[in-house]
């Protein structure tokens, strides 16, 4: 089941390319997602009311929308 690769071929140096891209590309997504979940609802709204333009229009891009009530019971107070 193991394969053999031979040093300084062509398929050794292909993957290992690969290998490089793909962890580079792990540790860009994981800072990502570090950055923009690090981000609180404060910090989006002061972004969006006194940033800069790019800050104001990213920052209004990840804003959550407000949780709404549920509807009342037909019945009044149910427990």
């Amino acid at each position: 089941m193991a394969v053999e690769y031979h040093c300084c071929s062509a398929p050794f140096f292909e993957h290992i390319v690969i290998i490089v891209v793909l962890v580079l590309f792990a540790g860009l997504m994981s800072g990502l997602t570090l950055g923009l979940m690090s981000l609180s609802l404060v910090d989006l709204e002061v972004l969006a009311k006194s940033g800069i333009d790019q800050d104001r229009k990213h920052a209004g891009t990840y804003r959550l929308p407000r949780a709404r009530r549920p509807p009342p019971h037909p019945r009044g107070s149910v427990r």
